[in-house]
């Protein structure tokens, strides 16, 4: 109950602080919210993204379908937390273990990290050295509860990120981006 109202009163504050969508001066962030909102629901990509996040707990699958399919992502991993480390295993082939993140050999697309993973111990050096600047870290409902909350916004003011847009329901992470540290709070479509 009490989660439910802090989750409520989270959205709303969100939804006043957001900026909209004409007013961005960052041409990345603009093209990339253009390209996702003409995307939504309409591509075959799209729909393929959807039904693999559906099986995640994710609230919403079909907008980060959206801005995967608008960033043409086609490797995409999720970060599995093992006992001793973080691995990262093949979103979409269920058949598929998982893969340390020192020993992946293929390019990667895009990372989902899950609501319950601590984002104060993730190794940003090796992530950087894994995505190129076109390619986000996906953190599935930053604003589940309150130490999430909090760790959401210590974990954007970290130096290895540059651009980060939070959506409420997910954020997105960019490194190794050539431009000056930005953080946006933009309104889903």
């Amino acid at each position: 109950m009490l989660n439910s109202l802090f989750k409520s009163y989270n959205r709303l504050c969100h939804f006043i602080v957001a900026k909209p969508i004409d007013i961005l001066h960052s041409p990345f962030v603009f093209k990339l919210y253009q390209d996702a909102k003409a995307i939504h629901q309409k591509s075959d990509a799209n729909v393929k993204w959807s039904r693999i996040l559906t099986q995640l707990p994710v609230s919403k699958a079909s907008s980060i379908a959206s801005v995967l399919t608008a960033l043409n992502a086609k490797h995409v991993y999720q970060l599995v937390q093992k006992p001793t480390e973080y691995c990262l295993q093949a979103l979409g082939n269920t058949n598929a273990g998982t893969i340390s993140l020192q020993a992946i050999q293929t390019p990667i697309d895009a990372i989902f990290i899950d609501k319950e993973t601590d984002l104060k111990t993730l190794p940003l050096d090796v992530f950087k050295t894994l995505l190129n600047s076109e390619c986000p870290l996906i953190i599935n409902e930053p604003y589940h509860h309150l130490k999430s909350k909090h760790l959401w916004l210590q974990f954007v003011q970290q130096k290895e990120i540059q651009v980060a847009i939070d959506f409420f329901d997910f954020g997105l992470c960019f490194f190794n981006r050539k431009q000056a540290k930005e953080y946006f709070k933009l309104r889903l479509w």
